[in-house]
């Protein structure tokens, strides 16, 4: 096995243990983001259930798995709520 498969594999054995882990669904987003959108798009979705204010920048990373897998209504919706939390932006 590479490196990659073996962090995905412990990574989604960590959720699987801690599920309601900001963090473990957090991440797990950003590992499969680029591979695999459809997958990410729950993990996103769960982390910024929550962790609804966090400034981690949750939002705008649901809104490119929303983007990615078609749903540009809802990318908007949560760019704008990442710029609420994150004025910065």
């Amino acid at each position: 096995q590479n490196l990659r498969s073996l962090v995905l594999e412990y990574a989604t054995l960590a959720q699987r243990a801690a599920p309601n882990d900001g963090w473990f669904n957090h991440n797990l987003a950003v590992l499969h983001q680029a591979t695999a959108p459809a997958t990410a798009l729950g993990y996103a979705t769960r982390a910024v259930q929550l962790m609804p204010r966090h400034s981690h920048y949750g939002y705008w990373l649901l809104g490119d798995l929303l983007l990615a897998t078609g749903d540009a209504e809802g990318a908007i919706a949560a760019f704008t709520l990442e710029a609420l939390v994150n004025p910065a932006i």
